[in-house]
């Protein structure tokens, strides 16, 4: 990782790594995805961000969330299992998020739109 993290710009790093078996696919062969963003604090309402974020959870139909690919999808429902929002430290805040699928852009969209921030560190877990 460190060679790794060399190359990278200083703003991205590699956090850890694990083999996977062989033809496994990041896209096809998860069973769940996480994401989590870190974003600087600033004066945001973190209760009232969290408070709108829990109306992301559950079954929803997300296509104002997302980028439209009328080609390939047809089913713009998604289940999102869980959507928090917590303080790091003193200066960062974590939005996390949890489903077993998503649409292009859905994971970023809904915490642009609460931040109104488009500064995220992104960090894909």
């Amino acid at each position: 990782m460190r060679v790794l993290n060399r190359v990278l710009p200083k703003d991205i790093r590699v956090m850890g790594w694990c083999p996977v078996p062989i033809g496994f696919h990041a896209r096809f062969s998860c069973l769940s995805r996480e994401y989590k963003y870190f974003f600087w604090r600033g004066n945001l309402n973190i209760l009232a961000m969290e408070s709108a974020g829990k109306k992301f959870v559950g079954e929803h139909d997300f296509r104002n969330f997302c980028k439209m690919d009328a080609v390939n999808v047809h089913n713009y429902r998604r289940h999102i299992i869980s959507f928090e929002i917590a303080p790091t430290n003193n200066r960062l805040t974590l939005v996390n998020k949890f489903s077993v699928r998503y649409l292009f852009e859905l994971a970023k969209y809904p915490s642009l739109i609460l931040t109104d921030d488009t500064s995220f560190i992104i960090f894909n877990v």
